[in-house]
């Protein structure tokens, strides 16, 4: 599968939509991304509808972003998680302490 980011950026917040896999070859463009667009004035949401699959590295990456953004006391989430990553997620104790909204019944990949 392809990699793409998308971003919108919005008065109050910023989301980056991402498809395919993330990875120690992507993780370092979501960050990139996410680096260059976020400001502490937006909150963020990382979509993950279209992701098919997440290595350590992109969990780093996602990690890091969580931190940053909290400390400045903005909204954290991640939208459209398949039961896979959040299995990542929960395994890992990030699901006690991140926002994090599984995908849709169907809408799995």
């Amino acid at each position: 599968m392809n990699f793409s980011l998308t971003i919108n950026k919005e008065e109050t917040a910023l989301t980056v939509f991402i498809s395919g896999e993330v990875d120690v070859y992507t993780a370092p463009q979501v960050k990139d991304t996410v680096e260059k667009n976020w400001t502490k004035e937006l909150d963020l949401t990382i979509d993950l509808h279209n992701v098919s699959y997440m290595d350590s590295t992109g969990l780093g990456v996602l990690v890091g972003a969580f931190k940053q953004v909290t400390a400045t006391n903005k909204k954290f989430q991640l939208v459209g998680v398949s039961d896979r990553i959040e299995r990542l997620f929960s395994i890992t104790g990030l699901a006690d302490i991140m926002d994090i909204k599984p995908s849709a019944k169907g809408e799995e990949r």
